[in-house]
This record gives structure tokens, C-alpha cells and sequence, in this order.
């Protein structure tokens, strides 16, 4: 079964801030924004969104205008389009570069409507309904209208248990490769150390 993003969700664009965002320690709320959903599939290889990366700021809006959990999150501007999840109780505000998905449908898994977004079918269709040249932007009205393909709940489950166990092994093979750089940086720095003392053991000779 198929059907628009906008009839199973509710879509709306992050809060506009009217001065650059600047981290305040004693802040009561945290700001997400484009980078930190890039970093979190780049560098984190992972779709959940980590909160405690992410900058604090004062906020004295409407509650309204927080993340809830399981929301799903995905830029509004560039060509990157990649989705997150967001499952934190943190007190969370997206920026305005943010698009953010709520479920109005308990049929459809956060989750899993987030590896649909991610897939590479659909990110083709994101970038070609984004408009601009210089800077494309991707619309509430465009993202609405994105086809969803929902099959039951049962293999929602399993689409989305496949998909962490994947995640998680990108995880480990990327600590073991950060793990072996150290062991070879440390390999590299000996072998520069016993390379000048036979060199300085053949200067005396």
C-alpha cells in the first residue's frame, strides 16, 4: 500500500531564530541543526539522534515548538536529505533549516519511516522536487506529497531490527579502523625513534 507522506503525518519547519545561535552553558534548552543530523550518519553511523552533542541555548517560545518524541527529522535546505529519529525526553528545538515529521498514522513505524525516507529512491525524489540553484530547499508542500510505500506492521519490525543491526556493525568496523590507526600511529613514531638512534649509533662510529 502507498500513500503521501502528508496524509499519515503532520509536517512543519523548525523555529526561525533571529540572531546566530551561540551555546549558553546555563541554557534550558538544546538546538538541533543541519549539521548535527549530517554528523549523526556520517560520523555516528546512526539515525537516533544524540542529544548531549548539542548546543544549549535560552528559549522562552511556546513548548509547542519543541521536538516530541518520534519525530522525524530531515534537512529543509542543501542536497542532503537524509532523516533522524528523535526518541530523547530532552527539550529539543529544531532550527528552521530542519523539517520535521509527526505520525498522525499508528500504522507506520518512526522508525521505519525514517529508513524509507533514507533509501536512495527516495532521496532521488527529495533532491529533484528541491528548488534554487544556489542553495536548494525542499518544501512542507514538496515533502507532503513524497509516496510511501507502508506494508503491515510485522515487516515494518523487521526492516527496522535489520537496519540497526546493520548500523550497529558499521559502528563496530569503525572503531576497530580508529583502533588500528592509533596501534599504526604508535607503530609509525617507534620506528622514527629506533630509525634516529641507529642513525646517531652510526654518526659516532
Amino acid at each position: 500500500m502507498r500513500k503521501t507522506l502528508n496524509s499519515i503525518a503532520n509536517i512543519r519547519t523548525g523555529h526561525t531564530f533571529r540572531e546566530k545561535i551561540e551555546e549558553l552553558s546555563d541554557g534550558n534548552v538544546r538546538v538541533l541543526q543541519i549539521k548535527d543530523i549530517r554528523r549523526q550518519h556520517t560520523e555516528l553511523k546512526q539515525t537516533d539522534i544524540l542529544t548531549t552533542t548539542l548546543p544549549h541555548v535560552n528559549w522562552s517560545g511556546n513548548n509547542k515548538a519543541l521536538l516530541s518524541i518520534d519525530s522525524v527529522v530531515l534537512p529543509a535546505r542543501g542536497d542532503y536529505y537524509k532523516a533522524s529519529t528523535f526518541k530523547s525526553s530532552d527539550k529539543v528545538i529544531a532550527s528552521s533549516q530542519l523539517l520535521i515529521i509527526t505520525l498522525k498514522d499508528k500504522s507506520v513505524l518512526p522508525a521505519y519511516l525514517c529508513w524509507a525516507i533514507n533509501q536512495k529512491a527516495t532521496q532521488h525524489y527529495l533532491n529533484s522536487e528541491s528548488r534554487g540553484s544556489n542553495m536548494p530547499m525542499l518544501s512542507t508542500h514538496s515533502l507532503g506529497g513524497m509516496p510511501i510505500h507502508i506494508p503491515s506492521l510485522t515487516t515494518q519490525q523487521k526492516i527496522v531490527e535489520l537496519q540497526q543491526l546493520w548500523q550497529q556493525e558499521q559502528q563496530l568496523t569503525q572503531q576497530l579502523i580508529k583502533n588500528r590507526e592509533i596501534m599504526l600511529k604508535g607503530m609509525f613514531q617507534q620506528l622514527l625513534i629506533e630509525g634516529d638512534k641507529t642513525s646517531k649509533n652510526g654518526d659516532k662510529q
